[in-house]
């Protein structure tokens, strides 16, 4: 967490409002809300999620990262991140993690629409699973989506479908092309 939080601070722009709570910051990280106070301290980047449940205004704010990686329509997800000003996306492994079928329950969807269990017992991943951004921006590095662009992944990797994969990446989303963070080579 500290090695994405610190690619998190060296590789994107000052922004406004961290400092200055009376400014409205330029643009957000949307990142889940475990990862909020983290962003918030330790990367010194304003962030769409936190910590901080109980507080009914933040209710909203906290779901939508969830509503982001769990969507299926490339344009529903680009609405998300127009609406909360967002300019990265955090990234980490969806599926063995158990993180895509708690944002399921946390966003009260049927894990049948996007789990199935096989002749062998086996659980797999239906075709609105494999379409999540979740997937693929983590599984697909955001491949054949213009508007996504990888600029970091953590030191740290981790076995997912057979090859291993960082543990955390960051995308840079731009819906006009204009980029602010150099990609990775």
């Amino acid at each position: 967490l500290y090695e994405l939080c610190r690619g998190i601070r060296d590789l994107t722009p000052p922004v406004s409002g961290y400092h200055e709570f009376y400014t409205p910051p330029e643009y957000s990280i949307l990142a889940p809300w475990d990862k909020g106070n983290a962003l918030a301290y330790l990367a010194r980047r304003p962030n769409v999620a936190n910590n901080f449940l109980g507080w009914p205004e933040n209710a909203e704010a906290n779901l939508q990262p969830y509503r982001f990686l769990v969507s299926d329509s490339l344009a529903d997800a680009q609405a998300i991140l127009d609406d909360c000003g967002a300019r990265y996306v955090v990234v980490s492994e969806p599926i063995l993690s158990g993180q895509f079928a708690m944002m399921l329950d946390v966003l009260g969807f049927d894990r049948k629409d996007y789990f199935a269990v096989n002749d062998d017992g086996k659980f797999e991943i239906r075709p609105k699973t494999a379409h999540s951004m979740a997937v693929r921006l983590y599984i697909n590095d955001g491949r054949a989506m213009n508007y996504f662009r990888l600029v970091f992944e953590s030191r740290a990797r981790q076995p997912v479908a057979g090859r291993l994969i960082s543990a955390h990446k960051i995308f840079e989303y731009s819906k006009t092309g204009v980029w602010q963070t150099p990609a990775l080579r």
